[in-house]
């Protein structure tokens, strides 16, 4: 039986059947770079359907804030609505009731005005938060998708 060396410009291999098996392999020096960017393509395609899922999280709870937020708010414009017609005329019915009765009444006028003032800035701010988060992940999602056919192309 007899063995037989690998010159240098062969490789470094002791025995034959190591080049040829490493050859099957794709394990020379091609086969190790395509293996390297074989598997940065399927990280960055994991990374992608990772970054969607986040996106769908992400409109999910813009969603489901920004419904919390309209509720509110139609509940104070209710509350706006049903101060602004809560007059009796018990609360009317002198001079002295009418003076006593008119700081309450604008007093709770003005309080429910500054209710719906800040629930629709809340509204304002909470979509533009969560737009801006969404895309953030869609320019990572554009940038991982250039990176995908920097190497496929």
């Amino acid at each position: 039986m007899t063995t037989k060396t690998t010159t240098q410009s062969e490789g470094i291999f002791s025995f034959p059947i190591v080049k040829t098996i490493m050859h099957l392999l794709k394990m020379d020096d091609a086969g190790q770079i395509n293996k390297f960017f074989e598997k940065e393509v399927k990280r960055l395609k994991i990374d992608i359907k990772t970054l969607e899922g986040n996106k769908t999280v992400v409109i999910m709870n813009r969603d489901r804030s920004i419904e919390a937020l309209n509720d509110s708010l139609e509940d104070a414009k209710q509350n706006l609505e049903d101060a602004r017609l809560a007059v009796t005329v018990e609360d009317v019915k002198n001079n002295g009731a009418i003076d006593n009765f008119r700081d309450y009444y604008w007093g709770n006028i003005y309080e429910k005005r500054e209710i719906i003032e800040e629930l629709e800035k809340r509204l304002v701010n909470t979509t533009k938060k969560f737009e801006e988060s969404i895309e953030a992940i869609d320019k990572s999602i554009a940038k991982k998708n250039l990176d995908i056919d920097m190497i496929t192309k």
